[in-house]
Formats: structure tokens, C-alpha cells, sequence
């Protein structure tokens, strides 16, 4: 059975999952700032350079995590992009959400565009 979607429910799809993609990056900062805390804890009590070489390595992880979560290795930034390309399945249930994106690319202006529909 097919489902529909109005472009208020599409919309909302899009806001919720970027919604939940702000979560988990907040979450993965929280656990790699509290790995460092941890790490920093326990380097002031080994002395055996395996185990430092292993907290070293364990830190550098979570920093990454960190400028990588928070784009601080990123290039400067550019201007905003208005081309985009959108592929939807072409499975009957899809129809309005296909047009929703159509719609959609049509208030773009000039902008280059494209839809692709895949069976």
C-alpha cells in the first residue's frame, strides 16, 4: 500500500531527522569531551610508555571526533550552493513527494536542477 505526503509532512520529515542528526552530533561531542576528561585523569598515574602511547592515541581520537563533528578542519566557507539534485524511486506511493520536490525546484529560479526517477 502506498503512502502520500503533503510537503508539510515532507517538510517535517526533514526537520525532525535534522533535528535527530543534532542530537547524536551533540551526543558525540559530549562522549569524546568526556573520553579527554577520563584520559587526562589517567595519564597522571601511568608511567609504562605502552599505556601512555595508548592514551595518546585514544585522545588524539576524541579531538578528531571533535573538529571533525565540529567542522574545524572544513575549508573556508563558500557561498551557498543553489544547485541540487534529487533522485526518487519510481514506485507509485512516491508520485506526490516526487511533485512536492518538483514543486519545490520550481520556486528555485534559475538555479540548475535536476530529478532523476529510478524504477
Amino acid at each position: 500500500m502506498a503512502q502520500e505526503f503533503t510537503q508539510e509532512q515532507v517538510r517535517q520529515i526533514c526537520v525532525n531527522e535534522a533535528n535527530q542528526d543534532v542530537l547524536d552530533m551533540n551526543k558525540g561531542l559530549l562522549m569524546a569531551r568526556k573520553m579527554m576528561d577520563t584520559l587526562l585523569t589517567l595519564v597522571h598515574g601511568v608511567s609504562d610508555a605502552a599505556d601512555i602511547k595508548r592514551i595518546i592515541r585514544s585522545n588524539a581520537a576524541a579531538v578528531q571526533t571533535i573538529r571533525k563533528i565540529r567542522s574545524l578542519d572544513a575549508e573556508a566557507v563558500q557561498e551557498p550552493t543553489t544547485e541540487v539534485n534529487v533522485t526518487v524511486s519510481s514506485d507509485p506511493g512516491f508520485s506526490k513527494l516526487r511533485q512536492a520536490f518538483r514543486n519545490r525546484l520550481a520556486h528555485m529560479g534559475d538555479a540548475p536542477a535536476s530529478i532523476d526517477a529510478h524504477s
